[in-house]
Order: structure tokens, then sequence, then C-alpha cells
């Protein structure tokens, strides 16, 4: 039994069965416990084969589950029979409840002071019909063990309730501090079940706190109020309220604050802003400076205020050329440096340096380059300062340039050529670059910006440091770094396609005498640089795409016999990758003298030579140089202020170079099919010698020269005729007749190989070719299917047309004429020359003579067909049965020509009246190809089967 009540019993039926054939008396009983039982009958008989019904009250007192066992003694029965039984038992479920909405007590807000309670209803609940005893408490582990006693104060903690009562009880909540009030009510039960009952609540005094501390306020000025604001934020639901006590602290005297709102309240859970301004009296870091406030409920907040006061402050900076804007509002973090970055020579740059006066002193400045100082003190002309970002440089257009003035006098300049004159002037000293600032002084107002732009020139390489020292009014000096590297060389090429220096030498034949063209170099720098010349050719498809170099020691050492003072590092091992554009070469271009030195502002000037006698090469005679100048330095002494890299490590002078060698040619043209001609297997080894070709072709000098040149013809093919030297003139024309003669030996070794392509090399001790991965004879072999139709008479007298695949080989035989000219050229004149391998087939592949009178002999025919136009020879040969039957052909061998055919006779003879069978095999030369022919036949007594001749 399942959820049975104390003291209420429950009854089952439990019925006895005797399957004996005798009556039985029965007796229960039962152990003492908590567990009361009624059986009824104690005692009964059970009648043989019957069964009887008993009735087992049961009850207890205590709730839980419960487990024993009956005892039924049988008469006359040594072992009595046991009833398990189990019943689980639960006493009165009484509950206590807050709101329907909400089950739990919430005692919501409670805003904390001394004294203060908060009341809330509930109900006790006894959900069973028997009488309960309950007491309500806290669960102990919510109590505060630091009070001694419950915040709970209940109208009734315990008693005892009626079946099904429902009791209104109120309790009484006195928190001991401010908190989160989380915890549970507990109802318990004697012998039942209760159940437990959340109690919520927040408890709130007052808390305000400041949502900054402290305030830095960073940098400001004597006498400028600066404003800024103090936030007071309350954490909770109290309202509360502030009032300004004082300042405080030992940096008092440094400055001043004024509040807006010298007190005020504050609502629960907002903000409350106040306004101050902040006065520094003088110079001096704000540390120790402190604002006090009387806060609701006796609590004191302090304000910390930080700053730094100043007098005069001057700030330098080296903004972007796109960020010289004086209401720009970023100021600079990094220290400030004029860097120049990587520059062009000739080209003028420029930078801004921003000096920023952030007090409301007005001074003066003035700005000096210690090192690399231009010669003139005049600023650059606009023109002239490499500024192409701002707005001063808008210029007026070149048709309000030209004035009547300037074009009314000779000796007026360009604006180019005076930008030149100027920076020419600039450069004088030879140092290699020069820094100008402008203005280099000037006055500089209260909270004031001015712009001052530092032009930059060089004509030399190098990475160049310098140093602009600033003075602005009494203030220390402030030294800003200065970096410039500047690439690219000074020297030049008198050409007149100087932006791709260029030298064309055009065409010139083979092995003519060289030729040179001078170029003039011009140096616009201050240092000597010697050249070191390399040239390059451009091949055609060089798929190569990088360069290693490797150095040891001086790459490029002074060739003159001058001793220079060896700088340090230069006898190490370097490697260098570079992009791959060319070959390096001796020709057929070089440079006289392979090495020169340009003088400092001045000019020198090399031959380049080229020579048509190297020949053609890789490049087909069109040749597209280069070459490369290496320049070397001569009494370079790398500073701190200036380095500069040379030889191999700096980019390399470039100049292009072209010219043709000619190699004249004949134009060689053959009539008809050209150079590609087809020959029969069968031809070559035949009487006739047909593997003979005569060649109509004709020759034209189409150059300038006179041609001397014989004619010869690679193998396997060799020339007919006797006459094999030639000459023409100039434009001259000529017909020729040449027969090609293909080696009779060359189809054996042809069919001797079974792979698609290889090739042959001739053997002078076997006088034969054999194959050879050396050979110079290229084979290349093409096998296809010819699709033949033919008709063939049947025995029944019908007319059958089949059609057959029919496979062809073909040899492909690749060669030259040759053209040997008297300068050692040799012309090569493609020879194409087509092989057909002859081939058979027979129609019909098979023959049955069907049943034929025994003695009599039978007659049928068969077609062996030449699809090809190679002639051929062929043989056949019988095998097969010969006792039961005779099978005849006629002719047994033969030869064909070009696209023929032969009609064979077949005879059959039986002997028997077996079945005989047999088969003709027919082989074709050249080619060895094998076809078969089935042949089949029956005897017979029967004359009916006696054929009329």
């Amino acid at each position: 039994s399942s959820g049975i009540t104390a003291e209420y019993g429950v009854s089952k039926t439990v019925r006895i069965v005797n399957e004996s054939l005798s009556d039985t008396k029965v007796t229960w009983s039962w152990p003492d416990g908590d567990l009361k039982f009624c059986v009824h009958p104690q005692s009964l008989t059970v009648g043989a084969g019957s069964s009887r019904a008993v009735q087992v009250d049961i009850e207890t007192l205590s709730a839980g589950d419960k487990e024993t066992h009956l005892t039924c003694s049988l008469e006359n029965v040594d072992k009595p029979l046991k009833l398990f039984v189990k019943a689980v038992f639960r006493g009165p479920r009484v509950t206590i409840a807050g709101d329907k909405e909400d089950p739990a007590i919430d005692f919501g807000f409670i805003h904390f002071r001394p004294n203060c309670s908060v009341q809330r209803q509930f109900e006790i609940i006894n959900h069973d019909g028997v009488h309960a005893k309950w007491s309500l408490a806290e669960v102990d582990h919510c109590v505060d063990k630091d009070y001694g006693q419950s915040e709970f104060q209940f109208s009734e903690d315990g008693g005892e309730i009626g079946p099904y009562e429902v009791r209104p009880l109120h309790v009484i909540f006195r928190p001991h501090l401010p908190r989160s009030l989380k915890t549970f009510i507990e109802c318990t039960v004697d012998n039942g079940t209760g159940n437990k009952l959340r109690v919520v609540g927040e408890i709130q005094e007052p808390n305000v706190v400041l949502e900054k501390s402290s305030i830095d306020l960073g940098v400001i000025y004597v006498g400028v109020p600066v404003k800024s604001q103090v936030v007071f934020e309350s954490l909770n639901f109290a309202d509360s309220s502030f009032n300004v006590v004082s300042a405080e602290g030992s940096d008092k005297k440094f400055g001043h604050i004024e509040f807006d709102q010298m007190s005020g309240s504050i609502y629960a859970g907002g903000t409350q802003t106040v306004p101050f301004r902040f006065t520094g009296r003088e110079a001096a870091k704000i540390d120790d400076f402190t604002v006090a406030f009387n806060m609701a409920g006796g609590k004191v907040l302090a304000l910390g205020i930080k700053a730094e006061v100043r007098g005069l402050h001057i700030i330098h900076e080296t903004p972007d050329v796109n960020q010289i804007a004086p209401e720009t509002g970023a100021e600079q973090l990094e220290a400030p440096v004029l860097d120049f970055g990587t520059t062009e020579i000739l080209k003028p740059t420029s930078r801004v340096l921003k000096i920023i006066n952030k007090s409301h002193i007005a001074t003066s400045f003035s700005l000096r380059v210690i090192n690399f100082d231009g010669a003139g003190t005049s600023p650059p002309p606009l023109s002239a300062r490499g500024l192409t970002n701002l707005s001063e440089r808008t210029f007026r257009s070149a048709s309000n340039l030209l004035t009547k003035s300037a074009l009314l006098d000779p000796k007026s300049k360009s604006r180019k050529q005076g930008d030149q004159e100027y920076w020419k002037t600039q450069l004088k000293h030879n140092k290699g670059a020069c820094f100008i600032a402008s203005p280099s002084s000037g006055y500089l107002p209260g909270n004031g910006v001015t712009i001052v732009t530092i032009h930059a020139n060089s004509d030399m390489w190098g990475d160049y440091s310098d140093v602009l020292i600033s003075r602005v009014g009494d203030l220390d000096p402030v030294e800003i770094p200065i970096k410039l590297n500047a690439i690219n060389s000074p020297l030049y090429y008198k050409l007149s396609n100087n932006n791709k220096p260029t030298v064309r030498f055009g065409s010139y034949p083979l092995n003519e005498q060289p030729v040179s063209r001078t170029v003039h170099i011009s140096n616009q720098g201050p240092v000597d640089i010697r050249l070191d010349w390399e040239t390059f050719n451009i091949v055609p498809k060089d798929d190569t795409l990088l360069d290693l170099n490797f150095y040891i020691g001086d790459a490029f050492p002074d060739k003159s016999g001058k001793k220079e003072e060896v700088e340090e590092g230069t006898d190490m091992i370097r490697l260098g990758v570079v992009p791959h554009e060319g070959e390096r070469s001796t020709g057929p271009f070089s440079f006289s003298p392979d090495q020169c030195v340009i003088p400092a502002r001045g000019s020198s000037k090399v031959t380049l030579m080229f020579d048509p006698q190297y020949g053609t090469g890789k490049c087909d005679g069109d040749y597209h140089s280069f070459a490369l100048a290496y320049q070397s330095l001569r009494g370079n002494k790398n500073t701190p202020l200036c380095t500069r890299m040379q030889g191999e490590q700096v980019p390399p002078l470039k100049i292009m170079m072209t010219g043709k060698v000619e190699v004249p040619e004949v134009v060689v043209t053959a009539e008809e099919h050209g150079f590609t001609f087809k020959l029969m297997a069968g031809i070559i080894n035949s009487r006739v010698k047909e593997h003979t070709k005569v060649h109509k072709m004709s020759l034209l000098n189409g150059s300038k020269l006179h041609l001397q040149f014989k004619i010869s013809a690679s193998l396997p093919f060799t020339l007919l005729d006797d006459k094999i030297e030639y000459t023409l003139t100039p434009r001259q024309k000529i017909k020729l007749d040449h027969g090609l003669v293909l080696s009779e030996k060359l189809l054996s070794s042809l069919l001797g190989s079974t792979r698609q392509s290889f090739r042959l090399q001739y053997n002078k001790s076997e006088g034969n070719y054999v194959v050879s991965e050396e050979g110079k004879v290229e084979v290349n072999i093409e096998e296809q299917l010819l699709h033949k139709s033919h008709e063939v008479n049947l025995p029944d007298g019908t007319v059958k047309t089949i059609v057959q695949q029919v496979p062809e080989k073909r040899y492909h035989i690749h060669s030259h004429l040759l053209l040997h000219y008297n300068n050692g050229h040799e012309q090569q004149i493609p020879v194409h020359c087509r092989i057909v391998l002859p081939t058979f087939y027979i129609s019909p592949e098979i023959v049955d003579f069907g049943t034929c009178l025994v003695g009599q002999t039978s007659h049928l025919t068969v077609r062996l067909i030449n699809p090809s136009n190679s002639p051929l020879r062929w043989t056949s040969v019988y095998s097969g049965d010969t006792d039961e039957g005779e099978f005849k052909i006629s002719p047994p061998n033969g030869e064909f020509t070009r696209a023929d055919s032969v009609l064979l006779n077949l005879t059959f003879t039986a002997k028997s009246c077996k079945p005989s069978r047999g088969t003709y095999t027919f082989t074709g030369t050249p080619g060895n190809r094998t076809l078969h022919l089935s042949l089949s036949g029956v005897g017979s007594h029967d004359e009916r089967m006696q054929r009329l001749l």
C-alpha cells in the first residue's frame, strides 16, 4: 500500500489455495513491532482442492516505509508459508505560503535606521483530515549568530491545526544591519511533512561615493582658470545630501578652487554633477590639494586635485605634410624628428616644423642647421621647394609667367633654370646635401603656432644626419634630429633619350669589322666616381628568376695602380641576390676602357664596341643587351654624419644596347608539295628503284652580299646530282632540280623497331641503320584503320556487301637539306618523308563448302585485295586436315602492284563423310603482315549432293 495516513488502517484480501487431496488447517501469526495486524479469520480450515479468502488489516502510529512478513502455519507441514508485506505511511502535510502571486515573503526595500521594522502576512495550511502539531523558525544556517537572536517575530510560532484548516499569521522583521536579505522560514510538523518559505528583502542605508576621488587637470597655466566637475553617485535607493567644507593640503597655496554649488541633495540611485573652476597661482606641480565634503549621516568624502602649473610652454612638432594646419588638435607624442625618408638626388623635398606656444607669452625664435647648411642665406623660391601638397604652392599658369619683359630679355631664365641655379649655389660647398629653414627666425605670438618649412636637397647619394637647433625666448635650445637618405646617381648620359639611355647599332653582316660608338657621361656630384662595366645579353625564353652574386674582398678594385685606404669589412665574403635580367657576357658588346673615372662636377667619355664577329649565339643574332656600370667612390670616407655605400651595394648605372648580326641565307622555295614527299615501302626495294625523289626548287639571294655555298643532304638521304657548289650575286635567283635518294637499307631497320618513336644511327661497320638514342634520323610511326567495303558472292547465289577495317602503318622520317656557306654558317631546310607500309586483306575470311559428294571436287573463289599504293609480294601456306578431305588454292603466291587485287580459286574434294577443316596463312612483304583464311566442308555418299559442273 502507498500513501497511507497514520492512525488509519488499510485492508487487503489474501486467498489461500489448497491443492492437496486432504483438508488442512491454517493458522496466521506475525512479529511484534511498529506495524499492527489483524487477520480475519486468524485460524481456518481449507478443504481439499478448494480455496478460502482471508482479510488482512494493517495500521501504524509512525510514518515511513514499512516491511515485514506474515507467517502461515499449515497442519502437518513442518515448513510454514511466508507472506511479504510492504507499505508506505505518511503523516499529515502542513505548509506555509505567502501571496498567491508570489509564494515568498518579500519585505521589499527597507530604509535602514535604528529600531526599524516591517510586517508581512502569510498563511499556514493543513492539507489532510487529521490534527497536526506544527512549529515555525528561521532556517538555522541563515540565522545571524553575531546578534544572538532572530530578526523575525511570528504572531504564532507553533501549535495545533485542525483538519483542512487555513490559518492567517503575520511576521515582524527587525533588521540588524543593511544587506540583501535572502533566508527561509521552515514549518516543522510532528510525524508529518512541512515546507520552507523563501524570505527576501533589500535593507539599505544612504551610500554616496565620488565618481573620481582624484582629478588630474594635467598641464595648466598661471592665471588661466580650468573648468572641471565633481560627480556624486548614489549607489542605492536612499536619498542623501552634501556640503562643501574646505580645501586642505600642502599645495593649497599654489591654486584656488571655486564651486558653482556649495551644497545640495543627491537623489536615490542617481548622480549629482557640481562644476568647479581651478586657477593656478604660480608655476608648480600640485599633488597635495584636497577638498572635503560632509555627507548626510556623518560620512566625509575627499576630492584630490592634481595639476602641473606652467609658465611659458613651447612644443615642437614635425607632422606629416597633410597635417600642418594650425588648428590640428592632436599633440605629437613622439620626440620631433625631421625625417625626409628616401628621396632622389637633385629633387628638392620639404618637411614641416610646427612651433606651438602653449602659453599667453609672446616671444621670438631662431633656427640653425649645424653641419649641412646651405651656402646661401635666401629661402628657396616657391617652385624650388618640392612642396607639392601645400596650398601656397598653387602657381599661376604658364601664360601668366611669360610676361612681356621676360620674352624680350634674351638673358632671362626659365623657372626651371632659376631653380637649378639656386640649388647649385646652395650645394657649392660640396657636402652632398643641404638643409634650409624658412623662415629661420621670427615672432611667436601667445597661444600661437608658427609653421616653418625645412627644405632639403642633395647632389650625391648617402645617409645624411644633422641637427636643427631651435631657440625660443630664454628657454634652453631644443635639438631636432634631421635624417635624409638620398638615392640615385649624380651621373647621367648625354643622350637624346636619357630617361632610358639606349645605344642602337643597327644591323651588320656576320664577321663584319667591329663598330664603335662614343658615349659622354657627366657627373653632377661633388665626388669622383669610378665605373666598372659589365655587359649582359637578354636571352629569349630565359626562365631564370634570380642571380646569386658571390664577392670576396673588394668586388671592383682600382685598376690604375693607386693605393686607396681600405675600409673595415671589405675583405669579407658577401653574397648578393638580385633579379635575373640577362646572362653576363663578353660580347658582342664591350666598353673601352672597362674601368674609368668620372671627375666631380665634370665629365668623361667611353667607347662602346659592337663586334658582329661574335656570331649569333642564343639570341639568334638579334641582340637586346644592357651594360651595368658599378659605381665606386674615390677617396670616400664614411663619417657619423654621412655614410655612402658603393660597388655592388648601390644600384649600378644602366644603359641599353641593341644590335643585330645578320647571317646571309638564301631563300629556298620548293615547288609542288615542298620538301614533303611520300614513298611506298614496296617501291624502296623494288627493281624500278623509285625511291629517288626529284625536287624542283628555287634559290634567291635576298642579301647585299655574294653568297657561296655547297648543297648536301643529311642521312638517310643523299643527293643524286653531281653539281653541289653554287655562287649567287646579290638579288640573284636560280632554279634547280635535285634528286633525293633514300637509302635502300632503311626499310629493314624501320621494321626492326616496335616503338612509336625512335632514332636511327648509321653503322658504318655493318653498313646498316640501327636504333640508337643518339641517332640523327628521327622516325615517328603513325597507325590508322582503313575502312574498305566489297561485295561477296555467297554459295546460295546471293551477293553481300562487307565492310572491313584494314590496319595501315606509316613511317615519318625527318631530315634536312643542308647549305654550307663559305663563312662557316650552315642553313638547314627541313625534309619530311612519309613511307607507307603496304597492307592487304582477304574477303571473305571464312569459306564453308557445305555438304559435298564424296570424290567430287567443289569450287569457290575468294579475293585477295591490296588497298594501298605500295607494291606487295605474298605467299600462302596450308595447315589442317588432309585425311578426310583435300583443300587447294590457286595461285598459291603472287605479287601486287599498287591498289591491286587477285581472285583466288578454292577447291574441296571430300574423301569421307567426316567434316574437314583447314587454314591458309597468307604473308605479305614488306611488312610481314599475315592473314588467315578458314576452310570447312563435309562429305556425303548421297547422290543428291552431286553438283553439276
